[in-house]
């Protein structure tokens, strides 16, 4: 079976951006999941290549309104989010500036890391807000590779809504590399948690 016309994935030309926020904007409150999830890699591909437009076209989308526009949106500007460009984050709706903390971020002792194996590690995030703030929870762990350099390997803890004066905790397992590589060179080592693109706790480890 074909896809109807409003479900078919809206064509991205960068060389004609206009055709292509026209199709976005065409579809982007359509009751087709399939289109809307559509529309959101759209603007996700021009976040990609021409950020400024994909952050105006998503402000103009949420002051315009619509029942599915904050779900679309979020998914839209994810390269953005990721690369923790502040206007992405407060569009998304995750303002760095929320009073919102990480404590008890610890590594798991009875669970070294180690080549092989995987990180352990637990940490509670605490709001301070008296009102209800949505939170993007991320780490990162640093390492170096076998020029010295430092790398990064990322994860996403936790996208909710934290409610006023409350705290969620977290535990997770990141797996680790077999073995060492000159990606991966054996050494100290630095897991990193942020909530809303700003780094909040550290702790260290060995490899």
């Amino acid at each position: 079976m074909q896809p109807s016309s409003t479900e078919r994935t809206p064509k991205v030309s960068f060389a004609d951006p206009t055709a292509t926020i026209l199709e976005l904007d065409r579809l982007r409150e359509t009751d087709s999941a399939v289109a809307r999830r559509s529309v959101s890699q759209g603007l996700a591909a021009l976040a990609r290549t021409r950020p400024t437009l994909a952050l105006s076209t998503a402000q103009r989308w949420l002051a315009e309104g619509g029942s599915h526009i904050e779900s679309t949106v979020q998914r839209g500007l994810r390269p953005l989010v990721e690369s923790r460009d502040d206007t992405a984050l407060r569009i998304a709706g995750f303002a760095p500036s929320v009073a919102v903390r990480v404590v008890d971020l610890s590594i798991d002792d009875d669970h070294a890391p180690a080549f092989g194996t995987a990180l352990h590690f637990s940490a509670r995030v605490v709001s301070n807000e008296t009102r209800a703030v949505p939170v993007l929870v991320e780490y990162r762990i640093e390492h170096r590779n076998d020029d010295g350099a430092w790398r990064y390997a990322r994860g996403r803890l936790m996208t909710r809504t934290l409610d006023p004066l409350t705290d969620a905790r977290i535990r997770r397992t990141h797996r680790l590399p077999r073995a060492p590589s000159s990606r991966w060179a054996p050494g100290p080592a630095r897991l990193v948690v942020g909530v809303n693109g700003r780094d909040l706790a550290a702790a260290t480890f060995t490899l």
